[in-house]
């Protein structure tokens, strides 16, 4: 079978990608494209469709999300690829390498310094083929609040249960982080509401702190996690006394009383990290939530915080990866998970 790759006209195209993906995937993709593909404070997005040239169908199509990086303090225009979905009739390598093929020929042509991405394990074999290289393993941190459920899941109830489950909360909440957190009083941690200028101050300061960072400006956390048409988001900050200075936040979601963590940076230092992490995570306590999960690219800081907070692993089978110039940047550079800051609130969604 013959194909053809073309770069599509997201406003002439609309109704046909819309189509096709909503054809072929379970989430639809309608309030998305108005969010992520028109409103992309980095610019528009670049979709790539492959043609079954014998029907004149869309047979595959890939997106390019681009996305504002910094590495060293220094402006890079890079983009996330993602969107990935091939019509089930045409699942062989053909025409999924001739798409991700295209990709890297637009990022050649100079339009991007570096494009990574999150594939699942279908997609990561195509990406792999094609030139992508593995940067790090994502992982996934979780911390029990509530042991109730999970103690429903080892086969505990009855009287069993109600005697196991306080003490257990009790013994998880004593050995934690937030129990061994000596009261903050440097520093206001609370809800955030309003997108001010404290985020564009803040941007300005994690883009010095020599890793490689996607931007998290003012214009860019209002877009991405209050304009989200699918999920609502809340955000909880650490603050200087006097609120004149963003230090960190922390942004997630809450569903069935779980808090999934979508994007966190936490302060440079020790302490106004430990005050950040023992004030969400007594608030979500208060609240009722069951659990908390973080997922991002494994790196040994974060890691280890989560830890002393009683978060532990869970399995989580994606890599994250990187396509770059290897005469513009090193592998040292890139190939360095502990060089990066990724999580999941840098993909595509």
């Amino acid at each position: 079978m013959a194909y053809e790759v073309l770069l599509a006209d997201l406003k002439k195209d609309k109704n046909d990608i819309l189509a096709f993906w909503n054809g072929f995937h379970k989430k639809s993709l309608d309030l998305k494209l108005d969010w992520i593909y028109f409103n992309n404070p980095d610019g528009f997005p670049n979709l790539f469709k492959v043609i079954h040239v014998a029907s004149g169908k869309i047979a595959g199509m890939t997106t390019l999300f681009p996305r504002t990086f910094y590495i060293n303090g220094v402006e890079m225009r890079s983009a996330v690829a993602g969107d990935f979905l091939v019509h089930p009739a045409h699942r062989m390598l053909g025409p999924a390498i001739m798409l991700q093929r295209n990709t890297l020929k637009y990022a050649k042509d100079g339009k991007f310094d570096f494009l990574y991405g999150f594939p699942n394990t279908t997609a990561e074999v195509v990406m792999s083929r094609i030139g992508y290289r593995v940067v790090g393993q994502r992982v996934r941190m979780t911390k029990i609040l509530k042991s109730k459920n999970r103690l429903k899941e080892k086969k505990i109830a009855g009287f069993s249960l109600r005697f196991a489950a306080p003490q257990v909360d009790l013994g998880l909440k004593l050995l934690s982080g937030e129990t061994l957190t000596r009261q903050c009083t440097r520093y206001i941690c609370r809800y955030i509401n309003e997108i001010d200028e404290r985020f564009d101050d803040f941007n300005d300061a994690i883009r010095k702190n020599g890793i490689i960072v996607g931007q998290r400006n003012a214009q860019f956390v209002r877009w991405k996690y209050f304009q989200d048409p699918d999920e609502q988001h809340a955000i909880f900050g650490v603050f200087t006394k006097d609120e004149s200075r963003l230090l960190g936040y922390i942004v997630f979601t809450i569903k069935k009383k779980k808090v999934e963590v979508r994007d966190f940076v936490l302060p440079a230092d020790q302490y106004s990290s430990r005050c950040l992490l023992k004030a969400m995570i007594m608030n979500l306590r208060k609240d009722g939530i069951e659990s908390i999960g973080f997922c991002f690219l494994e790196n040994k800081a974060a890691v280890s915080l989560l830890k002393f907070f009683g978060f532990f692993k869970r399995d989580d089978d994606r890599r994250i990866y990187v396509y770059f110039n290897g005469q513009k940047f090193t592998d040292t550079l890139m190939l360095n998970p502990e060089n990066w800051f990724l999580t999941i609130g840098d993909q595509d969604t």
